[in-house]
């Protein structure tokens, strides 16, 4: 029996939409967090989204997300 479900649902099984999925998620806007959670200057978490690891710190007044690579040895994350 066929039944109804969206599309995203085929990422739970399929591998090549899993990661159709996962690199759409690294094009768009996406909720990382709330300013709450780094509520002090210096405070920072890292993520994955979109199979990329993504580091965000406050600066201040400022939230600033950086992709978590070395710059010293290329395709290295931390």
């Amino acid at each position: 029996m066929a039944r109804n479900y969206p599309a995203w649902v085929r990422s739970l099984i399929d591998p090549a939409s899993f990661e159709h999925e996962r690199t759409r998620l690294g094009q768009i806007w996406t909720l990382l967090g709330v300013a709450t959670d780094i509520a002090n200057d210096g405070d920072w978490f890292r993520t994955i989204l979109g199979g990329r690891s993504i580091f965000v710190q406050r600066f201040g007044q400022d939230l600033r997300g950086f992709e978590n690579v070395c710059a010293h040895w290329p395709g290295i994350e931390h």
